[in-house]
């Protein structure tokens, strides 16, 4: 709504990093502000850290509510895992005060970098859902203030208000708070054959690193009380294996709902070690009334049919789709589910993970079903869910592994016993996607769009082909062979009812995920110099979803701009905005047919806007089309 979010960072040595999130404003034809209208990182060093409004979880008896302020520091110091006195000066420290003068000023810069995590912004509901309950609940809400939910690795999940901001407050999740992850922020670790031994940083040093890292992701949900809540799911993500719930319905009074965490890693210092020599459990915090009671439950104990089965769960990267099934909630006849992929394991030696998929009641994190087997390997793939219309009833969703096999989750029953995942298609000779599938119904058929590669290296394989597949998964098809093998080059078309794929030469890789639109496939690849000392140069595809057709002048296939790469794409109204970083020393050219209107398109702020090509805009389909599809941008890798 007129304003776009650019999330900052600057690295620093033996500090924590600067974190900025910048709010531009945009004009009518899409163009973004040349300043920001405000710099979240800037208005927090306009408050003393003493006047945050920064709370966490207590497990420990009494409310569940907790300031997170030096006056607790002997309630907080055993869930930090420190003594009362160094509680006293890390919770000064980590809200802002300058207790080891490291600044050379009373208070330090307060706001972390901002890294892999999503961004959320929520205000008044402005869902299509027809429930006649949703509909009170939007009227009910029409009023409320819109704020910018982020995480940064300062190990907090900010809200600041949309028009000003400022934070409102800030949110430590428990699985933050506890096993030493905040507090290794002030802590070095030094290794001697199995010893290691933890030293607690009394001066100005100390460690960044990964605490709240992963994505968000938010929805308005029916449960089990009869009334819709806004519930915010973020995830650990690079940090560990972990996640948690929110209530974020009345922004004055947010409530926690409930966190996992499988406890199979040590986050100790600055680095992230297998738990070799202690037995792993799940943890589970969860609030009943006015407390909040924390579970540990050994791996020997969970059974496959426990509603807590975490065992398998690894470094959170797979954003969870929200939705819901049709499996009774006390009178309730739906139940509303996250589903999401058990994650990375970043190469650690893990040799007993076996992959798998999540379908999570989001009123308690609890699990009414985890799919998949023995043959699967990692899930770091998002979930992308099919659905028609305008409600949220998820009936099939799709994951890929890095095994290069698709599967489809069949949530149809409402008996979470007869759900079922199974292989739909098989990429020859691919590592398999990273990125989020893409999926939509197109003339009644179900039709998925995958983008393989591994260059977030979850997966550590890089020895791969890349391809970027359309599959008619209704017409039966399994396998690449199906498929018609188009090249890059304008004419190239399918007349394949089943599907076409491209493949991606060695020294190019997707960048951001597919994205469906008006029946297309936009996507942008990153092409390396042969000369290490030259930049790249960057394609924007936009391709007929179901013949592979270019969609550019001439029926090309892509448009390419030297010195950028593109990092993520969302597209709007007929409008596309594509998040850029532009090599400094390079000069770009904008191709001609990027335009907002009758202007030549720019790349302003790291953001380009352009209009959708007009064989796009003009695009019409007598059937429906739909799919939940996160969006976010990647990490820059040059």
């Amino acid at each position: 709504e007129g304003g776009v979010y650019v999330p900052n960072f600057v690295p620093r040595i033996e500090r924590q990093w600067y974190g900025h999130l910048y709010k531009y404003t945009l004009d009518a034809n899409g163009v973004m502000s040349k300043s920001p209208q405000w710099d979240a990182g800037s208005k927090l060093e306009d408050i003393s850290y003493s006047a945050r409004n920064v709370f966490t979880v207590n497990w420990k008896g009494g409310s569940w509510k907790m300031d997170f302020k030096d006056i607790n520091a002997q309630a907080l110091a055993p869930m930090l895992g420190l003594t009362q006195d160094q509680a006293f000066k890390f919770i000064k420290w980590a809200l802002g005060s300058d207790e080891w003068d490291e600044d050379a000023r009373s208070e330090r810069y307060k706001l972390g970098d901002i890294y892999h995590s999503g961004l959320v912004e929520i205000g008044p509901p402005r869902g299509s859902n027809p429930h006649g309950d949703y509909r009170t609940f939007k009227e009910n809400n029409v009023n409320r203030e819109k704020l910018v939910y982020v995480q940064a690795n300062d190990g907090m999940l900010h809200a600041f208000e949309a028009e000003t901001g400022e934070e409102k407050w800030a949110f430590i999740p428990p699985n933050v708070l506890a096993e030493g992850r905040m507090t290794g922020m002030k802590q070095d670790l030094t290794k001697s054959g199995n010893t290691i031994t933890v030293t607690w940083l009394d001066k100005a040093k100390s460690n960044p690193r990964y605490l709240l890292d992963g994505t968000m992701t938010a929805e308005d949900v029916l449960l089990s009380d009869g009334k819709y809540h806004t519930v915010l799911l973020g995830l650990l993500g690079y940090a560990g294996p972990g996640f948690y719930a929110l209530d974020v319905t009345d922004p004055d009074e947010p409530q926690f709902m409930w966190a996992v965490e499988n406890i199979i890693y040590n986050r100790t210092g600055d680095e992230l070690l297998s738990n070799k020599n202690t037995e792993w459990y799940v943890s589970y915090w969860a609030r009943s009334g006015s407390s909040a009671a924390r579970t540990n439950i050994l791996h020997k104990d969970i059974t496959d049919s426990s509603d807590l089965n975490y065992k398998e769960l690894r470094l959170t990267q797979s954003t969870p789709g929200i939705g819901y099934v049709s499996v009774p909630n006390g009178t309730l006849p739906n139940t509303w589910v996250a589903i999401m992929g058990n994650g990375s394991q970043m190469g650690i030696n893990d040799a007993s993970s076996v992959a798998s998929v999540y379908v999570i009641n989001i009123e308690n994190g609890k699990l009414l079903k985890v799919l998949g087997g023995s043959s699967m390997k990692q899930i770091v793939t998002p979930a992308a869910i099919l659905w028609t219309g305008s409600t949220r009833l998820v009936k099939y969703f799709y994951v890929g592994d890095d095994n290069g096999i698709i599967y489809e989750g069949d949530l149809t029953n409402s008996n979470p016993s007869a759900w079922k995942m199974e292989k739909v298609f098989a990429i020859q000779g691919s590592v398999g996607p990273s990125y989020i599938l893409d999926c939509a119904y197109i003339d009644r058929n179900k039709w998925l769009f995958i983008n393989t590669g591994d260059y977030e290296t979850l997966m550590k394989d890089k020895n791969k082909t890349d391809y970027m597949i359309a599959v008619n998964i209704s017409s039966g098809v399994n396998s690449m062979n199906d498929l018609a093998q188009l090249t890059s080059a304008a004419g190239s078309v399918s007349t394949n009812v089943k599907g076409w794929y491209i493949e991606i030469p060695k020294d190019e890789y997707a960048t951001t995920p597919p994205v469906y639109y008006n029946g297309h496939i936009f996507f942008s690849s990153y092409i390396k110099s042969e000369d290490p000392c030259s930049v790249g140069t960057s394609r924007l595809y936009v391709l007929n979803a179901t013949t592979g057709k270019g969609a550019w002048t001439g029926e090309a296939k892509y448009v390419e701009m030297e010195g950028v790469k593109v990092s993520g794409i969302v597209i709007s109204e007929g409008r596309v905005y594509a998040g850029v970083t532009k090599y400094p020393q390079a000069q770009t050219t904008i191709p001609g047919d990027l335009k907002v209107g009758e202007e030549a398109a720019v790349i302003q702020n790291g953001l380009l806007a352009f209009d959708v090509p007009p064989e796009v805009a003009n695009w019409d389909s007598a059937y429906p089309s739909g799919v939940m599809v996160p969006s976010y941008w990647r990490r820059w890798i040059p």
